[in-house]
């Protein structure tokens, strides 16, 4: 085995996790505890000229911030940051110094190659080792990589990458792209390996590079608990006891088991990372994590549907996530099967100037029965959303996600509003345009029971009553949801609230136009205004 570093990516990779606000302390405590466990080279974070100072998080504008982190004493660590090519100044970079840090890591993207092989020699002139990390090794042919490890050679970095940057590398791909630079690269570049796990390899394909026979020193990423976007990265706790028990290492792993217990696992359970279905289909079509995320979040596609859109993404486009151009691509995707049919005409002669009580499938429906029941006469006509009350009787349901629909029961005599993008032959009774009914707050543009609540102010309905809509609670069980378990769906944090927010927004909009009343009670939605 060719000698091996560990860097600890755990403040600059793990930040997508919770935006980099780990906080001064935690930082310092985590820079500590990675020195205390002797990992040889560690990432503060990214240097950027695009955010504004913050001294509670890993991102810094300017490196001498970084100082104060950083404790010399009793520690021969290595101690470097990240800049994304294009996100800071060379002339903002001071001369390198004993008391900053020590290397510059540049991440670029094959198009920007050159321009990136010329900031990493004005870095190196400056006096600090260079790291040089193109991303998304996969998107080089042959040839382009060894046109890059060519250039490589001529700035001479303190070491130069393999990055699996959207996790899809097999131990075939990895050990292929580390011969072509082992063989071509200058003897004194360490050749580094930074994967993510979307198919849980990460473990395997370092453990393979360990096995190649190789003069060439190695230096593997990691992370704590395996922090990082999407899937996450390689431990680093895992893979440094790995080096421990069969390559007679001296790491001390107590420390890190500590920063786990302290500072990483309250974040986990806040904002989860590790493996899922859509990351393992991002990685299967070497697109951006963030793609298969934002499809996930709707709740709304099948896991083929998703897998469909991600195969038909723009090459240009799969590298970094544009929310707009996703946002698009899946709006394409659930119009393009649509039924020319638009049946709101026929339903603004039914409705119009009629009481409408909806029943969304919020749990506070299993208490108040007999409350809904009550607001159930000949004049009062009865939309559920998404689902099919058991003990409720109604005229109507309201279907715009595919994925409920492909599994409802439908009581004898109801009939089916659906959006045009769930057609399904003899089975809808009216069919109403998926685009026209979509809101202006992306958290909730596709939320069924307000898309229904927009429909009916469009076709001039002016009293609405509400049960049901009870908003989602992140700190109960996600089956706490919904009236039946079959229905829970597990969201961040972070998106939940912003789930909350757009309702309550939404439906006070709407509370201005229309008489909205609510009969059940919501333990996150409220109105506050009245028409």
């Amino acid at each position: 085995m060719s000698k091996v570093r560990v860097l600890d990516c755990t403040l600059r990779d793990g930040g997508y996790i919770n935006e980099w606000n780990f906080g001064l302390e935690n930082v310092k405590k985590v820079v500590k505890s990675l020195n205390d466990a002797r990992i040889e080279i560690i990432e503060i974070g990214f240097l950027s000229n695009r955010i504004e100072k913050n001294d509670e998080l890993s991102k810094f504008v300017n490196i001498l911030d970084i100082s104060d982190i950083l404790n010399r004493e009793d520690n021969n660590s290595i101690h470097v940051c990240m800049i994304n090519f294009g996100e800071y100044n060379l002339e903002d970079l001071p001369e390198a110094k004993s008391n900053l840090i020590d290397g510059i890591r540049v991440a670029f993207h094959k198009k920007d190659m050159y321009e990136a092989i010329e900031l990493c020699k004005g870095i190196k002139e400056k006096g600090y080792k260079i790291f040089m990390q193109p991303m998304v090794a996969a998107n080089y042919s042959d040839l382009e990589y060894l046109k890059l490890i060519e250039l490589s050679n001529e700035v001479k970095p303190y070491a130069f990458y393999v990055v699996d940057s959207f996790g899809v590398m097999k131990e075939n791909d990895v050990i292929k792209y580390f011969f072509m630079a082992d063989y071509n690269l200058d003897k004194e570049i360490y050749v580094g390996f930074h994967s993510h796990n979307n198919l849980q390899l990460s473990y395997a394909n370092a453990i393979a590079l360990l096995k190649v026979n190789t003069q060439r020193e190695l230096i593997i990423d990691s992370s704590i608990h395996g922090m990082g976007r999407g899937a996450g990265n390689l431990n680093t706790e895992l893979f440094v006891e790995y080096l421990n028990d069969l390559h007679n290492r001296d790491y001390n792993v107590k420390p890190l088991l500590e920063v786990i217990d302290t500072i990483i696992k309250p974040i986990y359970h806040e904002k989860k990372w590790g493996y899922s279905l859509p990351h393992y289909l991002s990685a299967v079509n070497n697109c951006h994590p963030n793609y298969a995320s934002y499809l996930d979040d709707r709740n709304t596609l099948t896991i083929q549907d998703i897998s469909l859109i991600l195969g038909d993404l723009d090459p240009v486009k799969k590298n970094n996530f544009d929310r707009e151009y996703i946002r698009s691509k899946y709006i394409t995707y659930l119009e393009k099967s649509s039924a020319k049919r638009n049946d709101i005409e026929k339903l603004k002669l039914i409705f119009k100037n009629k009481t409408i009580l909806i029943l969304a499938p919020g749990k506070s429906i299993l208490y108040s029965e007999n409350i809904i029941k009550n607001y159930i006469n000949e004049n009062v006509i009865t939309i559920a959303v998404n689902f099919v009350p058991n003990n409720i009787n109604c005229d109507y349901v309201f279907f715009s996600n595919k994925k409920r629909f492909d599994h409802f029961t439908l009581n004898k005599g109801t009939k089916i509003i659906a959006t045009s993008n769930i057609e399904n032959g003899e089975k809808t009774d009216y069919l109403v345009d998926y685009h026209y009914l979509l809101n202006t707050v992306s958290a909730v543009e596709d939320n069924s029971g307000l898309m229904l609540l927009k429909l009916l102010f469009e076709i001039g309905v002016n009293n609405v009553f509400l049960a049901g809509f009870d908003g989602y609670s992140y700190q109960e069980h996600f089956e706490q949801n919904y009236v039946s378990k079959k229905m829970s769906f597990v969201q961040s944090e972070d998106r939940i609230n912003r789930i909350n927010l757009g309702m309550n927004f939404l439906i006070n909009e709407y509370a201005k136009k229309i008489d909205i009343t609510m009969i059940t009670e919501p333990k996150h939605i409220h109105i506050y205004y009245k028409k």
